[in-house]
């Protein structure tokens, strides 16, 4: 039996779980949204592309 390629979904979730990005960022809301704020974290692809991946907080005012 042949192994197969990870499909894009696999390697993508691959990368979440086992690596560390290549960069961050924090995002805060405009005025018009100052509550909505959060993590962003960016990951080079073997597809030549970047991912990014999002943890947000919506704190009630």
């Amino acid at each position: 039996m042949q192994m197969q390629a990870p499909t894009p979904r696999l390697t993508f979730t691959g990368l979440l779980e086992g690596n560390r990005p290549q960069a961050v960022a924090w995002v805060i809301g405009n005025p018009a949204n100052p509550q909505i704020s959060g993590l962003v974290s960016f990951y080079v692809t073997p597809y030549g592309g970047t991912e990014a991946a999002e943890k947000h907080t919506v704190f009630q005012i």
